[in-house]
């Protein structure tokens, strides 16, 4: 695997797609494990490899499970120049006597990120203010906790640090900081089994058997292909998923095109010299995603991103590929709705911008016959109108740009330590203002803190009750609970009213999905971006509706480890 040679760079600034970044990261870490001859100078590389790729520096905690203790594997800095600080500061750090962050990380499956923007935060980080001194000094703005957890199990932490205190603002970083972690996580594992198995002599086929643990770890179709024809030898689960089939290593080349069904975006079938990972071994030339579609006999039709590179041998010589095929039939059915999305935009957004249009004309037309000299009258119900149709369309405004956030990305976290029971209280007096035809009320428990941005919060739950009272007849009775679960705080929004069919209820939280009535009010947004906001938490949102017995929507959040102040 030496032939692979990583664009970390390119990857770096932005510049790769999610897909070359996992294919290039993939690429190194095989690199890795072939040419490492110990676990610890296989870390202090995965480290390195990592501080190259997101972030600063990196450190790896392993975890002795006989005896609950912690110890530092590896500390890197993507500037070799300052990896001895890193290491001299991460050297002895307690992190597992630490409590705060450090005890949420170790026990939280997840990715957690913070931003150390004070010296009281770097301290607590660091557990002390000496140290924290040496950390200003490597750069300690901003960073990411990934358990690596393998089975159930917790094998050790994985730790970025980036100087710049918004480097991870707004949740950049935690999806791609969580997949190395998984890749990392795999090669743990294998490097203990690799380790195992030098210190009983048993030596079978371990290259073979490391490069198919790390494949079938990776969620994207993955092909190595051979020299000189491009005959395909090792394969993982995904592309069996995304055929329907295995390949037979055994199959001649000229078979791929029936088995794959292998079309350009357009239709016209390839031939077999155009076969991506072919053209890579026969020219040696890489292949950076490019869309191909896939009809394999099940006749189903696939949309895929293939990304191929030739592998080398020492002397340069092509010796095969490896391809990866990404999924993105999901992305190219969202393109396939944007005709009908903008269609509702611009329905959805004319219809009160056309009554503020109207109203106000009528103000001046009445303002031009008045005679001179008279005051001049306002009618007030024409402005109140105008005011309310101005709010709607700021609020339609409002939900596309956070839709467009939320598929970008880029949805922005201010968070805190709050109360949701307090925050739900408020909500439904606001809402028994807008609706007074309706019967809300809150049951509220104690102990509700939770961590997350209240005004975020604030908007997904003012939609559920939206939803609530659009789906309830006036005099129907809807009820906001809050109550605390373990380690998560749930709020329940139930209602009496019409209740949903379950095919619907499958899909209520897609975007754009408007109940399948193209003719229902509003643009499919407003439970879309609900979820995204919870998602963006590490909370969960579900429905349970009956047909003509009302509907409860469900959110949950995590609770904060210190009450809200």
């Amino acid at each position: 695997m030496s032939g692979l040679s990583p664009a970390w760079p390119r990857a770096r600034r932005g510049e790769g797609t999610d897909l070359e970044a996992d294919y290039w990261f993939l690429s190194r870490l095989c690199e890795i494990l072939d040419g490492a001859d110990s676990m610890g100078d296989a870390l202090s590389e995965i480290a390195a490899a990592v501080s190259e790729t997101i972030g600063d520096w990196c450190a790896i905690w392993l975890l002795d499970r006989p005896s609950g203790e912690w110890h530092l594997a590896a500390a890197r800095h993507r500037e070799e120049a300052k990896t001895g600080a890193v290491r001299d500061l991460v050297q002895g750090w307690p992190i597992s006597r630490l409590d705060g962050f450090w005890r949420r990380a170790m026990e939280s499956p997840r990715a957690r990120a913070l931003v150390v923007d004070t010296s009281a935060q770097a301290k607590e980080v660091m557990g002390s203010r000496e140290r924290s001194r040496l950390a200003a000094r490597v750069g300690l703005g901003s960073l990411i906790a990934a358990p690596l957890v393998r089975g159930g199990r917790q094998l050790g932490l994985l730790v970025v640090v980036a100087r710049e205190p918004q480097a991870f603002a707004g949740g950049r970083g935690l999806a791609t900081v969580e997949r190395i972690a998984r890749h990392v996580t795999t090669v743990l594992a294998q490097l203990r089994q690799t380790e195992h198995a030098r210190e009983i002599g048993q030596q079978l086929a371990l290259s073979s058997l490391r490069l198919q643990t790390i494949l079938e770890d990776i969620p994207q179709a993955v092909i190595v292909a051979e020299a000189p024809d491009g005959h395909i030898s090792l394969f993982n689960s995904a592309l069996i998923a995304m055929l329907g089939q295995p390949v037979d290593p055994r199959a001649p080349v000229e078979q791929y095109l029936a088995l794959f069904g292998l079309t350009n975006p357009k239709g016209e079938p390839y031939r077999v010299d155009e076969i991506p990972w072919v053209r890579v071994v026969r020219t040696g030339e890489a292949v950076r995603t490019e869309e191909v579609l896939l009809r394999p006999a099940d006749g189903r039709s696939v949309a895929a991103l293939c990304s191929a590179s030739a592998l080398r041998d020492d002397k340069g010589k092509v010796t095969g590929a490896v391809a990866v095929l990404q999924d993105i039939s999901d992305r190219k059915e969202f393109e396939r709705q944007q005709d009908d999305f903008l269609a509702i935009v611009a329905h959805e957004l004319k219809t009160p911008l056309t009554s503020v249009i109207g109203h106000v004309q009528l103000l001046l037309r009445r303002a031009t016959k008045q005679p001179p000299g008279q005051p001049l009258e306002v009618d007030l119900g024409v402005l109140r109108t105008m005011n309310r149709r101005a709010r709607n369309l700021a609020q339609m405004i409002s939900g596309l740009l956070d839709f467009s956030a939320i598929q970008m990305g880029r949805l922005e976290l201010q968070r805190q330590c709050f109360s949701m029971g307090e925050l739900a209280e408020e909500v439904v007096e606001e809402m028994k203002v807008t609706a007074p035809g309706h019967h809300l009320h809150a049951v509220i428990a104690s102990g509700t803190d939770v961590d997350g941005d209240p005004e975020r919060i604030r908007q997904a739950l003012l939609n559920l009750i939206s939803n609530a009272v659009k789906a309830t007849m006036p005099g129907g009775e809807i009820c906001v609970s809050v109550a605390r679960e373990g380690q998560e705080v749930v709020v329940s929004v139930q209602d009496n009213g019409t209740g949903m069919p379950r095919e619907v209820q499958e899909h209520i939280f897609e975007r754009l999905y408007r109940g399948g009535d193209r003719h229902q009010q509003g643009m499919g947004l407003g439970l879309y971006v609900s979820k995204g906001i919870v998602d963006a938490h590490g909370g969960r949102i579900w429905c349970e509706s009956e047909l003509g017995k009302g509907s409860t929507f469900h959110l949950s959040l995590p609770t904060c480890m210190q009450p809200a102040g």
